[in-house]
C-alpha cells in the first residue's frame, strides 16, 4: 500500500489498508490554470490537497484507489479494485461508490467484543 499528497490520513482502530491499496490525499486539477507533474514547482500547479478519514472496522479491498478529500465510515467494507471518489456510508459494502450490501455491524462489534475479553486473559 502507499500513501501520498502530503494531506492527513486517519486511520481509526481496527480498520485496514490491503496490498496495493494507494492513498492519494492530493490530486493536480488540470480544468483550470495548473500544468505539469509533481517535478514543476506547486506555484504552477493547481494542487487540491484534502485529509482523508478512514473510520473504524473499515477495510479496503487490493489495489483500490482512494483520492482526496473522502470519508469512509464505520464498518465500510471496499471491493478490490476499486476507485473512491466520494464518501461513504457507514456499514456498507461497496464496488467503486456503489453500494451493493450491508454488513452485519452487530455480529462485528459482538465478535469485537469477544476479541477484547480473551485477549484481556
Amino acid at each position: 500500500a502507499s500513501i501520498s499528497g502530503g494531506g492527513r490520513l486517519t486511520l481509526r482502530e481496527h480498520s485496514g489498508l490491503s496490498g496495493g491499496v494507494r492513498v492519494y490525499t492530493a490530486t493536480d486539477d488540470f480544468k483550470d490554470w495548473g500544468f505539469g507533474n509533481c517535478t514543476i514547482p506547486e506555484g504552477y500547479r493547481n494542487v487540491r490537497r484534502m485529509d482523508i478519514y478512514i473510520d473504524r472496522f473499515a477495510i479496503i479491498g487490493a489495489n483500490s484507489v482512494i483520492l482526496p478529500g473522502v470519508t469512509i465510515g464505520e464498518g465500510v467494507s471496499v471491493g478490490a479494485c476499486s476507485v473512491v471518489t466520494r464518501d461513504l456510508a457507514p456499514w456498507g459494502i461497496y464496488i467503486g461508490n456503489k453500494r451493493v450490501g450491508d454488513r452485519n455491524k452487530d455480529g462485528v462489534l459482538k465478535t469485537y467484543e469477544r476479541f477484547l475479553a480473551e485477549s484481556r486473559k
